[in-house]
């Protein structure tokens, strides 16, 4: 599948993020050992999944939800809730948590 709207695009991939999120991985963001420029470097090239649905492809890792998947996903469903993943931004000082968003608009004569 190929799009070309870019809002579905990063939705696609908002979606595959809570997907994961909820597929009970225990993920974390600290380790305990070093990283060195190299190992990254190395990982870059060696984990790398550019090309790996073809030189067309939009979807990226968004290809490994199949149909199957959805069905699996579905059926752990256990009540009827939806969960919201926008995040409103603020245009109000000191508003807790999310600092103000400044929005301003440029004229060019």
């Amino acid at each position: 599948m190929k799009l070309k709207n870019p809002k579905t695009l990063i939705a696609l991939r908002v979606f595959s993020l809570a997907l994961l999120s909820l597929t009970g991985l225990n993920i974390t963001a600290q380790s305990d050992h070093n990283v060195t420029a190299q190992m990254v470097e190395g990982g870059m090239t060696e984990l790398s999944n550019w090309g790996r649905w073809g030189a067309d492809d939009e979807l990226g890792t968004l290809n490994l939800i199949t149909p199957q998947k959805r069905i699996e996903a579905a059926q752990l469903v256990r009540s009827g809730i939806s969960v919201s993943l926008a995040h409103n931004y603020s245009k109000a000082s000191g508003s807790a948590p999310t600092p103000a968003f400044d929005h301003e608009v440029f004229s060019i004569s």
